[in-house]
């Protein structure tokens, strides 16, 4: 196998593992979207929701769901980094923040599965 062979193979693989954790990730949204929002008023979003809402929301989008909830900015981080507590108020901004990652979530599916067709059309079988 020729070194540019091996390190396309390499790449494959790797976007491989990168969509199985993106799947993964999306499945937890999902999940996690219905539970939530029953069971978390009068406490912070989990550590674990907290790193996948930092992972999948950028500030545009924190900005968007700011605007578009009627709240202030850091209202919206605030939630994201377990500085507040959800509460019947704030658990409607929370819902919005979980639809946003989800899409975005989505969309790194999509991407996954193109960048590792593209990557299959190097390899020699």
């Amino acid at each position: 196998m020729l070194c540019s062979q091996r390190a396309h193979l390499v790449c494959v693989r790797l976007m491989a593992k990168l969509f199985l954790i993106v799947k993964q990730d999306f499945t937890i949204f999902k999940t996690i979207s219905k539970m939530i929002i029953q069971n978390i008023i009068g406490k912070p979003i989990s550590l674990e929701l907290s790193r996948h809402l930092r992972d999948y929301v950028d500030v545009n989008d924190k900005a968007s769901v700011s605007e578009k909830m009627n709240v202030h900015f850091n209202t919206v981080n605030n939630i994201i980094y377990r500085k507040t507590k959800i509460n019947v108020d704030n658990q409607k901004v929370l819902y919005e923040l979980l639809k946003v990652a989800t899409d975005r979530c989505e969309a790194k599916i999509i991407q996954s599965k193109k960048t590792k067709k593209e990557f299959q059309k190097y390899l020699v079988l």
